[in-house]
């Protein structure tokens, strides 16, 4: 018996792991690079700065790369949900 060939939905669903690990990977990468670039940034106010910039300037390091943290993984989700659909069909 011949096995029936795949409809739309399931030549997608077959294709999406794929679609998704460039997102995915892209994302991983970034918020390995804001760690790496946070690092000289964090390490440069402790060291120039006095007791209140030395106290402040960590935690505003933090909060900026936590922020740009946040805007990776939803930027990696959104490419990731809009990857491989015919033009004119949104979810």
């Amino acid at each position: 018996m011949a096995r029936p060939a795949p409809g739309p939905r399931q030549a997608s669903a077959a294709a999406r792991p794929a679609a998704v690990a460039g997102p995915a990977l892209a994302a991983a990468l970034v918020c390995r690079l804001l760690v790496l670039a946070a690092d000289p940034y964090l390490a440069a106010t402790a060291e120039l700065h006095g007791v209140l910039y030395h106290r402040a300037g960590p935690l505003i390091g933090l909060l900026v790369r936590a922020g740009l943290c946040a805007r990776v993984p939803l930027r990696a989700a959104s490419w990731a949900a809009t990857t491989n659909q015919t033009e004119g069909v949104r979810s």
